[in-house]
């Protein structure tokens, strides 16, 4: 393929055609700029196909600092000052999506808009909006190189597509490849040894060829590499079938407690699941131990449904996929069998009294370590626990980008017509979250504005 059918004008290029790389290309395309999408899979959407829909993100700048007070405070306030006019322009595009009541976010309230029917459908619809305003997609290809000129201004990029390597001519450069979450190397070094234990819930395709291609031009890393978005999920030797990640996700850990081989609790479980995942990587094996009691799966380990489906129990669904569970009448007895994992049964047992004395008690000095909230007791039988390990979503650290997606070297001024957007940028969330397909969508729209005016401004 030559970009010389396009005249004078020079593309935009987006690399990745996931929810940040359709959004660009779709505003892009809509104020009457040529834009090419570069999808190294065999079809567009990315990790938005397997999320839930829901496009959501904190209604304030004080519950956003309240969650992610390590965060990029810039880059975060413009992300809620800019959600819900983005919301606005994928409404006037007719979008798939529907204003919802959203539960409470680690006791902060949200904006939800949920695509409809599903992800699957809103991908499509998109794609096709982006076509339909002249975009173009090449699947199955990936950029090898960004190509700049004296004036260290990228002007082309080396594509290979269909084992073929073609230089492509462009006015700007969008990276919106979904972040690195199924890199080996880059997990080894930013998230320790046990990183070959994580479970990837997000797209297999996303290996951080946007940090990649941005570094090796002297892009500048953002704060929180360490850092991800995740769950916990049944450990080894269960299977989990990749469409049915949510069905034994175990969102209710913040409920419950965590032990690790040695018995010790690691951790304040209370916090979120999310944090208790990005603990569990750094405990032996990237496994960890929930227990809890008889009140805590009643109330919380059962989500009732309200659509007339049957409920959902992710412990009862993970004894069908050979997951290490344990039910048993006494705490000694639920632990006897735990020792059979590797499990120090004298010290948890310990850990668990020590836990129950703080608890109902109030005895500080068997507090151990802090319990904010969800003050839950384990003195109900029959007594539960099930190994597990952390499952990644997407991670949350990137390329450094300032409040025009513009993508800054390690001097912290803008590599020129270098754009990133969505999970290739980084350290908006910082060991803490608050909504991933917010960021495509934000971030998307402002990329391409920006990469629209700059490159005007020339």
């Amino acid at each position: 393929m030559n970009v010389s059918k396009y005249g004078k004008e020079n593309p935009i290029l987006i690399l990745g055609g996931g929810m940040a790389g359709l959004i660009a290309g779709t505003y892009a395309q809509q104020q009457g700029k040529k834009t090419i999408i570069i999808e190294k899979d065999s079809k567009t959407g990315g990790s938005m196909r397997m999320s839930g829909g829901s496009i959501w993100c904190f209604k304030n700048h004080s519950d956003y600092k309240k969650i992610n007070s390590k965060g990029n405070t810039i880059l975060g306030e413009k992300l809620i000052d800019n959600f819900l006019p983005s919301i606005e322009w994928l409404i006037s595009l007719g979008a798939p999506i529907e204003n919802t009541i959203a539960a409470l976010y680690r006791e902060t309230d949200r904006y939800c808009f949920q695509m409809s029917p599903n992800s699957d459908y809103f991908a499509e619809f998109i794609t096709k909006k982006f076509l339909e305003f002249g975009g173009e997609i090449i699947l199955n290809a990936y950029i090898d190189q960004i190509e700049s000129d004296s004036n260290h201004h990228i002007k082309s990029v080396k594509i290979i597509d269909n084992y073929q390597t073609t230089s492509i001519n462009c006015s700007a450069l969008i990276l919106a490849t979904g972040g690195f979450h199924n890199d080996a190397n880059l997990k080894k070094k930013n998230f320790g040894k046990w990183s070959d234990k994580l479970i990837v819930r997000g797209n297999l395709q996303s290996s951080g060829d946007g940090l990649k291609l941005a570094s090796s031009i002297g892009a500048k890393q953002s704060q929180s590499m360490d850092s991800f978005y995740g769950h916990l999920m049944p450990a080894p030797p269960a299977e989990i079938p990749r469409d049915r990640f949510s069905e034994f996700t175990m969102y209710h850990s913040e409920q419950c407690i965590l032990i690790n081989d040695s018995g010790n609790r690691f951790t304040d479980e209370s916090i979120c699941d999310e944090s208790n995942a990005e603990a569990t990587i750094k405990q032996n094996n990237a496994t960890s131990y929930m227990i809890f009691d008889e009140t805590i799966y009643q109330k919380y380990g059962i989500k009732k449904s309200i659509s007339g489906q049957p409920d959902s129990d992710p412990f009862k669904k993970s004894i069908e996929i050979q997951a290490l569970t344990a039910k048993e009448d006494s705490l000694e007895k639920l632990l006897s069998n735990m020792s059979n994992w590797g499990v120090n049964k004298e010290t948890a047992l310990k850990s668990i009294i020590s836990y129950n004395d703080y608890i109902v008690n109030k005895t500080k000095s068997s507090q151990g370590i802090p319990r904010e909230k969800n003050l839950n007791p384990i003195l109900t039988p029959p007594y539960y626990a099930i190994a597990l390990t952390t499952g990644i979503t997407i991670t949350l650290g990137g390329l450094e980008i300032n409040e025009n997606a513009q993508v800054l070297n390690t001097k912290n001024l803008p590599i020129k017509n270098l754009y990133a957007a969505g999970g290739d940028t980084g350290g908006i969330y910082n060991h803490s979250y608050g909504g991933g397909l917010c960021l495509g969508l934000v971030y998307g729209i402002i990329a391409a504005a920006s990469a629209i005016k700059n490159n005007n401004d020339i």
